[in-house]
C-alpha cells in the first residue's frame, strides 16, 4: 500500500543515505529504514512519531548506521532497532518515549548497537535490550525512568555497560 511507507529508506550494498540537520516525523511505518547492506548516517537531526514501527530500523548483515547528536523519540516500538546482523553506532544522542518497546534494541546473531555518551529514558520496556544473541554496549550513558529495566539481556543477548548511570526504572 503506497500510503503506508517509511519516512526515508536505504536498501542494498553500496547504497548510502545521509541525513543532517533535518527532521523526520509522523511516518506510517519506520521513520528511517536501512536494509540489505545499506548505510545510514544521521547527524544533528530529530526523528519522531513513527506510527507502526521504529524510529531508526537497521536490518540485515552488512547494514550499518551512524547516529550522532540527534534526538529520537515517541515511536510506536523501538526508537533504535538493529536486527538480523545489523550494526548501529550511537553517540551523543537523546532517546526517549518508546510507546511499546525499548529505547535501543539489538536482536539476532551479529546484531550490535554501541552507544556512547547518550541518555535513554521514558520507554515502555527497557532503555536498552539485547536479545537472541544481539549485543548492546553502552559507555558513559544514562538509562532512567523506564517501565522496565534500564538494561535487559534476554534469550542469549549481551549487554555491556561501562561508566553508566541507571536509575528510577520500574
Amino acid at each position: 500500500n503506497s500510503s503506508e511507507c517509511n519516512g526515508c529508506q536505504v536498501k542494498g550494498a553500496g547504497s548510502k543515505l545521509a541525513i543532517h540537520d533535518s527532521q523526520v516525523y509522523n511516518n506510517m511505518l519506520s521513520a528511517i529504514y536501512c536494509m540489505n547492506g545499506g548505510s545510514l548516517e544521521l547527524i544533528e537531526s530529530q526523528v519522531s512519531g513513527s506510527q507502526k514501527f521504529h524510529g531508526v530500523e537497521v536490518q540485515g548483515a552488512g547494514s550499518t548506521a551512524k547516529v550522532a547528536q540527534s534526538l529520537i523519540y515517541n515511536h510506536k516500538q523501538n526508537a533504535i532497532f538493529a536486527n538480523e546482523g545489523a550494526k548501529v553506532d550511537v553517540k551523543d544522542c537523546m532517546v526517549y518515549g518508546s510507546k511499546k518497546l525499548s529505547g535501543a534494541s539489538a536482536k539476532g546473531e551479529g546484531s550490535a548497537i554501541t552507544i556512547t555518551n547518550s541518555k535513554l529514558f521514558g520507554c515502555q520496556q527497557a532503555a536498552i535490550l539485547a536479545s537472541r544473541s544481539g549485543v548492546v554496549r553502552a559507555k558513559q550513558c544514562t538509562l532512567y525512568g523506564c517501565k522496565g529495566p534500564g538494561a535487559w539481556a534476554l534469550t542469549d543477548g549481551m549487554v555491556d555497560l561501562v561508566a553508566c548511570n541507571i536509575y528510577n526504572n520500574v
